[in-house]
């Protein structure tokens, strides 16, 4: 499987996990029950929850960090458009001509995504 593919289908497995550990935080029932509601594995949703925490208490999240404008200049790059893949799923996309002190800032902002 390539790279690619397998880290997409790794997000995928991670948000299904993540998505029935919330319905579980609202339901208002134990892990057990919940889990034989579902008929999934209690020790693999406890793992999971693990694992799913560990991650969020990794990446603090920051809501709005601003960054400088850079002035407006002619380029072959017009147009084209620069990708950032930040910790915790979080995407950076920016133009290509971008200044290299404004590039310099997303990514250290990035990195406290």
């Amino acid at each position: 499987m390539p790279l690619k593919e397998a880290v997409m289908k790794s997000k995928t497995v991670i948000g299904r996990w993540a998505k029935l550990i919330r319905e579980w935080e609202g339901s208002g029932i134990t892990q057990r029950a919940f889990c034989q509601k579902r008929r999934i594995s209690f020790w693999a949703f406890r793992s999971w929850r693990t694992k799913i925490r560990a991650q969020d208490q990794a990446a603090p999240s920051v809501a709005f960090v601003e960054l400088p404008s850079a002035p407006s200049r002619p380029s072959c790059l017009d147009g084209a458009t620069i990708r950032i893949s930040c910790p915790g799923g979080v995407m950076i996309e920016t133009r290509a001509n971008i200044e290299a002190d404004l590039l310099a800032a997303i990514i250290k902002a990035g990195r406290l995504l």
